[in-house]
């Protein structure tokens, strides 16, 4: 089971920030995890757990900014 919803999110605040490059689109505030690539974390998907939060929309290839917690 994915985490998801369909509210707009807006980051209030945030930890360090850093740069990823995405292997799947997102939206702000979506949730993210490594697997051959960052994509969307998933909660059924133990090689998919949550490590970062997207500050940032992007599609594949896109470099956006992320955060460990906002």
């Amino acid at each position: 089971m994915a985490f998801a919803d369909t509210a707009v999110r807006n980051v209030l605040s945030c930890g360090s920030m850093s740069k990823v490059t995405l292997a799947e689109a997102c939206e702000v505030g979506d949730l993210l995890a490594y697997s051959t690539g960052w994509v969307l974390a998933d909660a059924s998907d133990g090689s998919k757990a949550a490590k970062f939060v997207a500050l940032d929309k992007g599609e594949i290839g896109d470099e956006i900014n992320v955060a460990s917690y906002a």
